[in-house]
């Protein structure tokens, strides 16, 4: 994965802090085990949302998913590769009911599954870790000039061995 920072401007103060990874926005490109690629894009850029308003969009290599900036934020767009809607549409929203409940209750609600089944949950302690790994590893791209650095799958042994001593946490590259 690679991060980059946008600045506010294009003045001295504004480019330099751009490599201390402080910007108005920022963008990462990520490639996943499957192939695909993912593109998050974080912040306030010119002629989109109000500060106070959330909204999350993720471009992929075989599709889209955002929620809907104005109205009900519950509602997410959908565009899929080769997928269209009964009116020919390549666009569709719906809404999802999983953003009705809070992130607690939604791991409440994994949790008790895996209780009651079994089943190991989809958000085990790994993906926990892999999806908190994907901020610090775009970190640590834009502090080496958006290079690419790989994200660490931790389900491995050798792997954890590898970086059981990593006590980076990039405070002191980050001047003030």
């Amino acid at each position: 994965m690679s991060a980059f920072v946008i600045p506010p401007d294009a003045s001295p103060q504004s480019l330099d802090a751009t490599r201390r990874g402080r910007g108005i926005a920022a963008v990462m490109l990520i490639r996943m085990d499957t192939g695909a690629y993912l593109k998050p894009l974080h912040g306030f850029l010119q002629g989109e949302q109000a500060p106070e308003t959330s909204w999350i969009r993720l471009h992929g290599s075989r599709g889209l998913l955002e929620n809907l900036r104005h109205g009900d934020s519950r509602r997410v767009r959908v565009r899929k590769e080769g997928w269209t809607t009964p009116s020919g549409r390549a666009e569709d929203t719906a809404h999802d009911p999983l953003l009705d409940r809070s992130d607690d209750a939604l791991v409440c609600e994994s949790f008790a599954h895996a209780m009651q089944t079994g089943e190991r949950p989809y958000f085990d302690i790994y993906r926990g870790v892999i999806v908190s790994l994907v901020g610090i590893c775009g970190l640590r791209s834009l502090l080496r000039g958006s290079v690419t650095v790989v994200i660490p799958d931790l389900r491995h042994e050798a792997v954890r061995h590898e970086y059981e001593s990593d006590d980076w946490n990039g405070l002191e590259a980050i001047p003030e």
